[in-house]
Parts: structure tokens; C-alpha cells; sequence
């Protein structure tokens, strides 16, 4: 996928997809972000979404307060969309 960018999540993209999972409850705030991805998906390209600055889908990983690592994967930039637990 073209586009792709990685962030530890000090980026204005990446607190607003942080605070938007936040708010949907996908991750909390006690949780520790390890990395936000930021890219456009194929369907996301498909609806004319090119942009490197303003991506629109993210992997966000997380570590929780258990010391258990996840992944948050998100479209439209932090509207939720699934969770993997990653042991």
C-alpha cells in the first residue's frame, strides 16, 4: 500500500485517531501506545484517498497496564474496527 507512515503517536493525525479510540472505549488511557501506522487501504485508495500527510486507516499497538500487547485496527481515523490480541 502506498503511503504508509509510522508514529509513535505525537503527530496531530495520530492524537486524534488516539483520543477518537479512546472515546469509543477500543483502547484506554492507561494503556501504553507503542506505534500508530497510518496508511490508505486498498478501499480507501478505491475512494480516491492518496494523501501521504492525511492517512485514513491505522494499526495502532498497544501494551495495557496487564503488560498484554493488541492491536487496534481503525478507518476514517479512529472510528473502531477490530482488536487482535497479540500474546
Amino acid at each position: 500500500m502506498s503511503g504508509r507512515r509510522n508514529s509513535v503517536g505525537a503527530s496531530d493525525l495520530s492524537q486524534r485517531v488516539i483520543t477518537n479510540l479512546e472515546t469509543s472505549g477500543a483502547i484506554h488511557s492507561s494503556d501504553r501506545i507503542l506505534n500508530v501506522h497510518h496508511y490508505n487501504s486498498q478501499q480507501d485508495q478505491r475512494s480516491g484517498m492518496r494523501s501521504n500527510v492525511d492517512q485514513n486507516s491505522q494499526i495502532v499497538r498497544v501494551r495495557s497496564n496487564s503488560g498484554s500487547r493488541y492491536e487496534v485496527h481503525s478507518h476514517d481515523q479512529g472510528e473502531y474496527h477490530s482488536r487482535t490480541v497479540k500474546l
